[in-house]
């Protein structure tokens, strides 16, 4: 199969698996509210944001891994070689293998008794939930610990774009959550602790078959203890997974410090309210981060093959689709924000509608530069902007406790939230200059400008409906037809250009092609 073929195929398939996840998350979010109550629901996010220090490591190494799995593939399509190639891409599963095993089982046992030590003494939790919420604590460390381990595995069918497959048992996993809370909500009790441990095993099983599965797909998944040790391997891989760590560390920061800021100065309740607004966040870049992952291995492989127009045209294509991905979703959400809460939640946690709306312009303007992250990534110079990214989110964190401490509202974080996205989009577009030669100019004519223009016109059509008609259900579905509408034929005549356009209908056909 060509690239072209896979990279389409692997858009319609995590496109399909993301609008399923999307629809069941908006069901399964508002019964697991009813489930669990709000004061649970919030605590349930608090002590699982413990265990973030183990997602904080996995993503550091896995972003370093994949890096490196799919610059060897680029660099293996154009050797003369191939053994060599083959033997190149085994070296960095067997090193990437042996990180992935090491790193969680230090994280666990430095971060286990801390986090033991917080629920204890220092989260707000109310003394009945003390012991529930230790037991919690407990199944989402072997949580996190099984999907760490299986990075490599994951990694390679990414890197190799399989994507398509990994959508298969994504689809299943979330199919059986859905109809655990479907199966909790008609039979009522305390599932608080039962819900933790069935969503341990829902991410332990599927990460266990996925991983066996692709000992016998790949032949670049083949142990190598000789590998292991290969110094030169272990140190680029710790490199960049160490200015990873850097960066990650300021997103640790921001993201994990705001839920624990909130609760210590407005209370858990108030977790609530930014519970529901990092799953509405969420859902809406399922699409976006599904093209991602599709065209993220190209660009890599491209600058691995030394084909460097092809990495910029899949570069702008990325970002430019990614951001009308958001648009798709932000935009009718945004306007019909308070009348979709009614309708999707029982019980509407306080203040949520603002933080939704910030939340989706933070969205909107990350995925507009995700293509320009992944340029960086693939030259494997990404010190200087992960120093950006760090400086970036650390000083939302400490603009969010100030206006806490000083307004005491949770307003101050809606609007920290959106002028950080702001600020790492400019910090990638100036890194992604410097380092992958990314024409700034061109970023703006083919990607800033038509995303600006399309959002614009569905702004301003949506906003006609619903100026034009009372608050109802009606209303919200028409909301969303007239601006999608807007968005998929303003952005397909004016977003895109010519040699995007044919890009897509080829694309298109080869895919239809495919099928029969």
């Amino acid at each position: 199969m060509t690239q072209g073929k896979r990279i389409i195929l692997n858009v319609v398939a995590t496109y399909g698996r993301s609008l399923f996840a999307l629809v069941c998350g908006l069901f399964s979010s508002r019964w697991l509210l009813m489930v669990l109550g709000q004061s649970d629901f919030g605590l349930y996010g608090v002590v699982a944001g413990l265990t973030f220090f183990m997602s904080f490591f996995s993503d550091t190494f896995s972003s370093a891994v994949g890096r490196f799995y799919a610059y060897a593939i680029g660099r293996a399509s154009v050797a003369t070689n191939r053994t060599l190639g083959l033997e190149e891409c085994r070296a960095w599963f067997n090193v990437a293998l042996l990180v992935h095993l090491l790193t969680p089982s230090i994280a666990l046992v430095v971060g286990y008794p801390i986090g033991n030590w917080a629920i204890r003494n220092w989260l707000s939790i109310p003394a009945d939930r003390v012991t529930c919420a230790l037991f919690i604590f407990k199944f989402v460390c072997i949580q996190c610990f099984a999907c760490m381990v299986t990075v490599p595995f994951y990694a390679m069918y990414t890197a190799k774009q399989y994507i398509a497959e990994l959508t298969l048992y994504s689809f299943a996993q979330t199919l059986f959550k859905f109809l655990l809370l479907y199966y909790m909500v008609c039979h009522p009790r305390d599932w608080f602790e039962i819900y933790a441990v069935w969503m341990c095993v829902a991410a332990v099983v599927p990460n266990v078959l996925v991983s066996v599965r692709a000992c016998f797909v790949f032949p670049e998944i083949r142990l190598r203890f000789r590998y292991m040790l290969k110094i030169d391997y272990l140190r680029s891989i710790c490199s960049f997974a160490g200015w990873n760590f850097f960066a990650s560390l300021g997103r640790l920061v921001y993201w994990q410090g705001s839920p624990l800021v909130v609760n210590r100065g407005l209370g858990v309740e108030m977790n609530a309210t930014v519970a529901i607004s990092n799953q509405v966040s969420g859902h809406t870049t399922t699409l976006a981060g599904a093209l991602l992952g599709a065209f993220s291995p190209a660009i890599i492989a491209a600058y691995g093959a030394q084909q460097r127009d092809k990495m910029l045209s899949f570069v702008y294509r990325a970002c430019k689709f990614g951001a009308f991905s958001i648009l798709l979703f932000a935009i009718p959400l945004a306007l019909e924000c308070h009348g979709v809460m009614q309708l999707w939640l029982k019980n509407v946690p306080e203040k949520v509608e603002l933080l939704c709306v910030m939340a989706l312009f933070y969205n909107i303007a990350e995925n507009a530069s995700m293509g320009l992250w992944v340029s960086i990534r693939a030259t494997g110079n990404i010190s200087r902007a992960q120093i950006g990214h760090f400086v970036v989110n650390v000083l939302g964190l400490i603009f969010l406790v100030l206006g806490v401490l000083i307004w005491r509202s949770v307003y101050v974080l809606a609007i920290v939230s959106a002028v950080s996205g702001f600020m790492i989009m400019l910090v990638r577009l100036y890194f992604a200059r410097a380092v992958s030669q990314v024409s700034v100019r061109m970023w703006l004519a083919r990607v800033a400008v038509p995303v600006l223009s399309v959002g614009l016109l569905a702004t301003v059509a949506g906003m006609a409906v619903v100026v034009s008609f009372p608050p109802s259900l009606p209303r919200i579905c028409l909301t969303a037809i007239v601006s999608c509408s807007v968005i998929g034929f303003v952005g397909w005549m004016m977003g895109l250009d010519g040699d995007e356009r044919r890009y897509v209908r080829q694309r298109v056909s080869r895919f239809s092609m495919l099928k029969k």
